[in-house]
């Protein structure tokens, strides 16, 4: 989300999406305040430092590591006061283990998804992290529910090799195997589980197979084997994190929400579930309407019209799905 006011980032969400809030990241913060440095502040006995603007591992943690360490600290705060007594799903993104292996370099300035020493290292670390944060979660406000959501914007270029290493050319692929293992491995005992990837033709089998509950995608960005993929994971009771509102095709200011029947957002998403021959009063409820992505580049006066809409699209559907209208 755009702006420097975690509080009133954390408000404006559950203002607006009271069913399923989340912990809202800010990079305009910072770099400790980005996908990577949030990362960096849940490692355990892994250091970084932030060097000419690339995370890299250190005999000791540089202050950026410290900073993104004492935000959790700072939010955690927050949340607890905001959410003391609620009783609902409170979903937690985390920067995955294969899109932080890609951006954190050694010391030597390749990329640590090369050794993979440091990738068993990463991805422990970061598992336990997440351990952490999740038991710091239950004790601060025990009625939220732990909905985990690792971020793997690079989770498709890892798979097919197609990263840049910083001058030494590029990346190599990583097996499939391991890719689901790492991601299984941050997911631990987790019970709601969501790999988000909204890059072109995100790896939806990998997704599934790393215990994914849900995974969260970009609609328009499917691949031509997404149907499939998606129609098998629906009939066996797992969710879809629609993205389908694009902020940047919208026009600012949103005067009005509106009657949103006709909006094309709902259309993507009836329009998939006629391609795959499922009833949409069927799967309603496994079915949440996102944005396509990330809303920092969002003007900061407008972020709550965008998911004031997103809503009413998600409650529009479900209401013509259970209605038959669909």
């Amino acid at each position: 989300m755009p702006g420097t006011d975690v509080a009133a980032a954390l408000g404006l969400v559950v203002e607006e999406l009271p069913d399923l809030p989340y912990w809202p990241e800010l990079p305009a913060l910072g770099p400790h305040r980005g996908i990577v440095g949030r990362a960096a502040g849940l490692l355990v006995d892994l250091p970084l430092q932030l060097r000419a603007g690339r995370w890299t591992a250190a005999a000791r943690s540089g202050v950026d590591q410290v900073r993104a360490q004492r935000a959790w600290d700072d939010d955690l705060v927050l949340v607890a006061s905001l959410l003391a007594g609620a009783d609902l799903p409170f979903k937690v993104g985390v920067c995955g283990p294969w899109t932080l292996l890609a951006q954190v370099e050694s010391a030597t300035g390749r990329a640590l998804l090369n050794d993979r020493g440091a990738v068993r290292d990463v991805t422990a670390s970061l598992a336990h992290g997440i351990l952490q944060l999740r038991a710091r979660l239950a004790a601060a406000a025990p009625g939220l529910r732990f909905v985990l959501q690792v971020d793997e914007p690079s989770l498709a270029a890892v798979l097919s090799g197609s990263l840049p290493d910083a001058g030494w050319g590029r990346l190599p692929a990583v097996e499939s195997g391991l890719v689901t293992a790492g991601l299984a491995e941050v997911f631990g005992d987790t019970a709601e589980r969501i790999v988000h990837c909204c890059a072109a033709q995100p790896p939806l089998a990998e997704m599934w197979a790393a215990g994914a509950t849900a995974v969260s995608v970009d609609l328009s960005l499917l691949g031509s084997d997404a149907d499939e993929q998606l129609g098998q994971a629906l009939e066996a009771g797992r969710s879809l994190l629609a993205g389908v509102v694009e902020p940047r095709r919208l026009s600012y200011p949103i005067s009005s929400v509106g009657d949103v029947s006709r909006r094309s957002e709902l259309t993507a998403i009836t329009d998939l579930l006629h391609r795959l021959g499922i009833p949409a009063g069927s799967v309603s409820g496994q079915i949440v309407v996102t944005p396509t992505c990330g809303l920092a580049a969002v003007p900061a006066p407008h972020v709550g019209d965008v998911l004031r809409l997103t809503r009413s699209i998600g409650v529009r559907f479900t209401e013509l799905a259970e209605e038959g209208g669909l």
